[in-house]
């Protein structure tokens, strides 16, 4: 799924090799994904220019503000990002698809109240939360 947003800022270690991207989703509010420190530099520094200082740091002025859209994986790990001023028309359509998606099975971690499946709240063990466990005897006990 593509998403879209603006750069808030990026942290990153150098010691660590891992990064984390702050973005402001137009749909989902701010959003922090996982990535590699470097090549996630790197590839801000193509998009965006200026962005790599003296001494492997990074310019943060470069990249606050700037709008993308972006992919991650299925764990949630940055997977690509494009600059929204000069993306393709297929990117954006491909945006503007799933933007028409009907959202997965949470609502705001419940099923939708229009699933077939909606118990009204959580499912734990095979029974609602806040549902006493039935008292009767089954035959296999």
């Amino acid at each position: 799924m593509i998403y879209k947003g603006t750069i808030r800022r990026l942290i990153a270690t150098r010691e660590s090799g891992l990064a984390i991207l702050v973005i402001d989703d137009e749909r989902k509010g701010r959003v922090s994904i996982s990535c590699e420190n470097a090549p996630t530099v790197r590839a801000l520094d193509a998009c965006f220019g200026s962005v790599i200082g003296e001494g492997h740091t990074y310019n943060h002025e470069a990249i606050a503000g700037k709008a993308i859209y972006y992919g991650v994986t299925e764990y949630g790990l940055l997977l690509a990002f494009a600059p929204v001023e000069g993306a393709s028309p297929d990117l954006v359509a491909e945006y503007e698809a799933a933007a028409m998606e009907k959202p997965g099975c949470t609502f705001r971690g419940f099923l939708p109240p229009d699933d077939p499946i909606y118990s009204g709240g959580p499912i734990v063990a095979g029974r609602e939360i806040g549902k006493p466990k039935s008292r009767r005897f089954s035959e296999n006990n």
